[in-house]
């Protein structure tokens, strides 16, 4: 009797050892299902995030390329402006002046765009980012566009506008519009027949064009630098799209 009963609970012992086994054997299997699929939706998102923000990078970047050249051209016409101020008077006639002096008050109209970044940081999915260093660049180039604000460098360009426009004697000029405007065609019969060379002896158009010349060298150092950091954040971003094209899974 009493083998017969040690004979039972060890039967029992044995299957309840098997039953709690194949449970936790479910619940592993379970669990680690579980654990895959999330991982798989993850990678899903952060490689549509990586497109998203490769897409974006590029469009930045191209718009960089436009404005590093436009403000170069800014740059060597106002150069150009500064050497003929002074007390002597300048030979270049009032035309050539004319046409330069519109160069170097057209404003470059560049905006760069930020939508992807901001969404993905601001959302809490950053962390879906795997690559560390991936992830600062990222926040970065954040950091670098919420600084960047393209309305500062047309500061100095408004005060130099409204000297030229009280002093000078542009035809073209819109005074319904919040900034003044000129005409796109560069002849002389836009302009008033007033010799605007006479700027050039003023001290104050001088230190205007010098003020002016400082801001637009100041931004296009900016720009070569926020371009240098987004090539770096393309490469980046490449490198990890190539590493989920060799292993999609």
């Amino acid at each position: 009797m009493i083998m017969s009963i040690l004979r039972n609970t060890s039967l029992t012992l044995r299957s309840g050892f098997i039953e709690v086994l194949l449970i936790f054997i479910g619940v592993t299997i379970a669990v680690a299902f579980g654990n895959w699929n999330d991982n798989r939706k993850e990678k899903i998102i952060e490689k549509n995030y990586l497109e998203l923000l490769s897409s974006e990078v590029n469009e930045n970047r191209i718009i960089l390329d436009r404005m590093i050249l436009k403000y170069n051209s800014k740059i060597v016409v106002l150069k150009k402006i500064m050497d003929l101020t002074g007390p002597v008077p300048s030979l270049i006639s009032m035309h050539s002046f004319d046409s330069l002096l519109f160069l170097g008050l057209s404003s470059p109209n560049f905006e760069l765009t930020n939508s992807i970044t901001d969404e993905l940081l601001s959302s809490g999915n950053g962390n879906l980012i795997r690559d560390i260093n991936l992830r600062i660049l990222i926040t970065q180039w954040n950091n670098q566009y919420n600084f960047y604000n393209s309305s500062d460098q047309k500061t100095t360009l408004d005060i130099l506008e409204k000297y030229v426009h009280n002093e000078g004697s542009f035809a073209n000029i819109d005074k319904t519009a919040n900034r003044f405007t000129y005409s796109k065609e560069l002849k002389p019969a836009n302009f008033f027949n007033i010799d605007n060379r006479k700027m050039l002896k003023d001290p104050v158009f001088q230190n205007l064009i010098s003020d002016h010349l400082r801001s637009y060298i100041w931004f296009n150092d900016k720009y070569i630098s926020i371009k240098a950091s987004l090539d770096s954040l393309s490469l980046s971003l490449n490198r990890n799209m190539e590493n989920y094209s060799r292993s999609p899974d």
